[in-house]
């Protein structure tokens, strides 16, 4: 936690708050501090108080050493304010943090195991250089121990515990040059690999809401209601074309849904043709497997002028009266024929059906 610090001379500076763990970081701090307001080298010890008949330098004295005491009180926490309750000498408060506050041998191996515990936890951490702010500040608290982090065990255990996204960013700093290979040069290229990525993330993100609107969009044209009977014939004539284009192969799909007219394999129209007529009988020749309008035997012999015999009638007598009313009633019954075969393909293309 910080404490906003307001200075002899208006300007703000941040302290933390002295805690068990923090005291080098708030050293460093609060050194800082005493500079600006003119008064680290009373807290020191290393002025000191002038003679009382020098009314001017006397009072300056007493009004740095002041706010000297006023500043190490504010940034203390709860345990070092404890300590220094009642007590307005600077010099006294200082000695007393210090005996208290500095690091021993058992703070110090707390301190090491933290350091090799730290990992990079994107829940409480935005950014890379969060994670190195927190190196930092356990750096700080070793710092003129023997136990003292330098900046080279700091970047291995950072490029140890990065989390995988950081990957070529990794293998590029460790095959930059060695006199490269510091931290202030992996933070920077850790932060230039994260405004790329977060501008990459944008423009996927934008790309993926973009097409999801735009099938949305498609989805809900095509759920727009018809006319009556409008759909419903567009699809039919879609389907049509669809297996006219590419009809299913019976052998390749010999189990399809009989209630299902999309998957059934249908036939070419020529085969259709052929079993629906299969049943028809001619007229004229009495064969089946044609009409009377499209017998071969009725052209032949009405371009050759040949009269029709029939089977019973071995001496052709009464080839007259049938030939006579040949060219009336074959056309007739060609035309009968020609009525109730286009009924049939009605009948099989659905038409006429009441919706």
């Amino acid at each position: 936690m910080t404490t906003p610090i307001l200075l002899g001379s208006g300007k703000i500076s941040g302290v933390p708050k002295l805690e068990a763990g923090n005291y080098f970081q708030w050293k460093e701090a609060v050194m800082i501090a005493l500079s600006g307001i003119n008064a680290r080298q009373i807290v020191l010890g290393l002025e000191t108080t002038p003679a009382l008949n020098a009314t001017t330098q006397y009072r300056d004295f007493i009004s740095r050493s002041e706010q000297g005491a006023a500043l190490l009180h504010r940034t203390c926490g709860p345990t070092a304010a404890s300590l220094i309750s009642g007590n307005f000498d600077p010099v006294d408060i200082w000695t007393t943090l210090e005996a208290r506050f500095q690091a021993t041998e058992t703070s110090r191996l707390q301190l090491i195991q933290r350091f090799h515990n730290l990992r990079y936890n994107p829940e409480t951490m935005k950014c890379a250089a969060d994670y190195i702010a927190q190196l930092r500040a356990i750096q700080a608290e070793l710092r003129g121990s023997e136990d003292a982090l330098t900046d080279r065990n700091l970047l291995a255990h950072l490029l140890t515990h990065l989390p995988g996204r950081y990957r070529i960013t990794v293998n590029m700093i460790n095959n930059l040059p060695q006199d490269q290979q510091t931290l202030d040069r992996a933070a920077r290229e850790l932060a230039n690999f994260e405004t790329l990525d977060g501008i990459r993330r944008d423009i996927i993100g934008s790309s993926k809401s973009s097409n999801t609107r735009t099938s949305a969009s498609a989805l809900s044209a095509s759920h727009q209601k018809h006319p009556k009977g409008r759909r419903h014939r567009s699809r039919s004539r879609d389907s049509d074309r669809h297996r006219s284009r590419s009809p299913r192969n019976p052998s390749q799909n010999s189990r399809w849904n009989q209630n299902d007219r999309h998957s059934r394999p249908w036939k070419k129209e020529s085969d259709k043709r052929d079993s629906n007529y299969s049943a028809k009988e001619c007229t004229y020749c009495h064969r089946r497997g044609h009409l009377a309008h499209e017998c071969r035997k009725r052209i032949y012999d009405e371009r050759n002028k040949q009269p029709k015999r029939r089977e019973n009638d071995p001496s052709g007598s009464g080839s007259d009266t049938t030939i006579t009313a040949g060219s009336a009633s074959v056309k007739a019954d060609a035309v009968i024929d020609d009525y109730f075969a286009e009924s049939d393909r009605t009948e099989r293309h659905g038409f006429g059906k009441q919706h």
